[in-house]
């Protein structure tokens, strides 16, 4: 597996549809690419629970960054975890985050701002774009949100967003994948 297998596997993974097409269109490859990069990375091991950390070190070389996990209610085979960021130049604006925990499997795959990236305004729902934002950026901004569902990598979360200058508030679904935000819609419960 290299690292644009690697890209075209996030990518088969993510929700927002118009995103998607962007993307393959750009890079000039057709749909069935995302499914044979998915079934590259099962035979490469990357859908196993526990799988090691180091498989991303030979997808995706070497790291931009290494840093230690800061979180305080971690659990035990978490803590002492370190984020390994990498560059993917399908998000340029973003790294893609891999924990390792002590005993070297990987957790906690993320997309984060790359460091010398400045986040765009965010001050409106319509400034919530697919791919401009991640979970952490939002949830800076709005404040805590309702969890609706979630499973692997993805979560559609709730958040209650100013839709305009006069304060009037609207609740919103926002689906995320890998933390990227995929799609944003009025909730309708």
């Amino acid at each position: 597996m290299n690292q644009l297998e690697f890209q075209l596997y996030l990518l088969a993974n993510m929700k927002s549809e118009k995103q998607i097409d962007k993307t393959l269109n750009k890079i000039g490859l057709p749909r069935e690419a995302l499914s044979n990069a998915v079934k590259r990375s099962i035979a490469f091991g990357l859908e196993e629970v526990g799988h090691p950390a180091s498989l991303y070190y030979k997808i995706l070389g070497s790291p931009v960054d290494i840093e230690p996990v800061i979180s305080t209610n971690l659990p035990d085979p978490f803590k002492n975890s370190a984020a390994i960021r990498f560059h993917l130049p399908l998000w340029k604006p973003f790294d893609f985050v891999v924990c390792e925990n002590s005993d070297g499997f990987a957790w906690g795959l993320h997309f984060v701002r790359a460091k010398d990236v400045i986040q765009p305004k965010l001050s409106r729902v319509i400034d919530l774009q697919p791919w401009v934002f991640v979970n952490s950026e939002i949830t800076l901004w709005l404040g805590q949100s309702e969890l609706l569902e979630a499973w692997s990598n993805w979560e559609k979360l709730l958040y209650v967003i100013p839709t305009s200058t006069n304060g009037s508030l609207q609740k919103y679904a926002l689906e995320f994948t890998f933390d990227l935000l995929q799609c944003v819609e009025v909730w309708h419960p």
